[in-house]
C-alpha cells in the first residue's frame, strides 16, 4: 500500500509539471548593427555583401532581391526555413518569411516557431557579427 501512495504522488506531481514546448516566438532581428574593427562604416551594398558571404559558409542559400533586399533559405533534414534580409547603410533586419515543418503557428500571443528556427537565425547573427569585426 505505501508503494501505491508512494507511486500515486509521483504521478500527481508530474502530472503538475508543465511540458517544455519547443515552439517559441519567432525571433526577428531587426536593424541590427554592423560593427567593424576600424570602425568603418559600411554601405547597404557592403553590408548585403558581407551577410551574403557569411550566410554560404552557413550553408544558407542567398538570391538577391530588390535593392537591399536578400532572400535566405536553409534546409536540413525535412526541415526547410525562408527568412527576408533587409540591408541598409551599417545595419540589417532578418525577418520571418515561411517555413516547412518548423511548427509554425499564430497563437494568442503571436506566431511561433520551432526553436531551432531561432537557433539557426542566432547563429547566422552571430556568424555575421564575428565576420564584420574581420573588416
Amino acid at each position: 500500500m505505501r508503494r501505491f501512495k508512494t507511486l500515486l504522488f509521483v504521478v500527481a506531481l508530474f502530472s503538475f509539471i508543465p511540458v517544455v514546448s519547443a515552439k517559441k516566438p519567432i525571433l526577428n532581428i531587426i536593424d541590427e548593427p554592423v560593427i567593424t574593427a576600424t570602425e568603418k562604416p559600411l554601405s547597404a551594398v557592403q553590408v548585403c555583401e558581407l551577410i551574403q558571404k557569411t550566410a554560404k559558409l552557413l550553408h544558407w542559400s542567398v538570391t538577391k532581391g530588390s535593392e537591399g533586399k536578400l532572400v535566405a533559405s536553409l534546409s536540413w533534414k525535412d526541415k526547410h526555413m525562408v527568412v527576408d534580409i533587409a540591408c541598409s547603410k551599417n545595419a540589417y533586419s532578418i525577418i520571418y518569411k515561411h517555413s516547412i515543418n518548423l511548427k509554425y503557428t499564430i497563437g494568442k500571443h503571436g506566431p511561433s516557431v520551432h526553436s531551432l528556427y531561432n537557433r539557426r537565425i542566432e547563429e547566422l547573427k552571430n556568424a555575421i557579427y564575428m565576420d564584420a569585426l574581420k573588416i
